[in-house]
């Protein structure tokens, strides 16, 4: 049999042994995991002194928007979007979403088209999980109708004493769908109302845009 020695802190622990295993088990349970306040954290690093969220971005006209796209066809480049999600994702969805740009663009025609692109990107994502809803809710009554049909078709084979692998067939074919039906609509919509609620938060927000002077000092814009 053959062991697996593992490298620990200045010893080797070698599993061979049930002991050995709850030795290793024991090890990785005392270790500790220093206490973390979920609340302080996004107070002191996204709270201002309304109580919104602020997400800071920096970039200006050629780092926020896609390299690909075309004056007219303003498309916020994906890194953009990314980074915005991954500090969303840190903020409660009971926060208030406020998105601070600092850039060096003195346009305000180049600031509003951020601004608006930021925008319509995360109310199309909102807009998209009302239709992902719309279709599940379609795909589960659909389900369930075909779920009931199958069931009574079995019923009924089953009482003019139909050949058994058929009705078995069907009971079976009906349980899957109605299986089907709670998987779907109370497990996958439940996720999709989850992402909904968080597009939701970033759909709302609001937009602000700050001017970056070459010496670094900031204004609004």
């Amino acid at each position: 049999m053959s062991l697996i020695s593992i490298s620990g802190e200045g010893d080797n622990i070698k599993m061979g042994s049930a002991a050995d295993k709850r030795h290793l088990k024991d090890k990785m349970l005392d270790r500790v995991v220093p206490e973390f306040h979920m609340r302080e954290y996004v107070k002191q690093r996204y709270l201002n002194e309304s109580g919104d969220a602020v997400i800071t971005l920096r970039g200006d006209r050629e780092s926020i928007f896609s390299p690909f796209c075309v004056d007219g066809k303003d498309r916020i480049d994906p890194s953009a979007i990314e980074y915005i999600d991954e500090c969303a994702y840190e903020i409660p969805v009971y926060y208030d979403i406020v998105i601070d740009i600092l850039e060096n663009d003195t346009s305000e025609e180049n600031r509003d088209r951020i601004a608006r692109s930021i925008q319509e990107h995360y109310i199309l994502a909102f807009e998209d999980k009302k239709e992902d809803l719309r279709i599940n809710a379609f795909i589960s009554v659909s389900i369930l109708c075909m779920g009931i049909f199958l069931l009574g078709l079995s019923f009924f084979l089953n009482s003019i004493d139909a050949n058994r692998f058929i009705t078995e067939f069907f009971s079976v074919a009906a349980t899957f769908s109605l299986w089907e039906t709670v998987d779907c609509f109370l497990i996958k919509r439940n996720q999709l109302d989850v992402e909904k609620m968080n597009v939701r938060q970033l759909a709302a927000t609001s937009i602000c845009n700050r001017r970056i002077k070459q010496n670094n000092a900031m204004f609004d814009a």
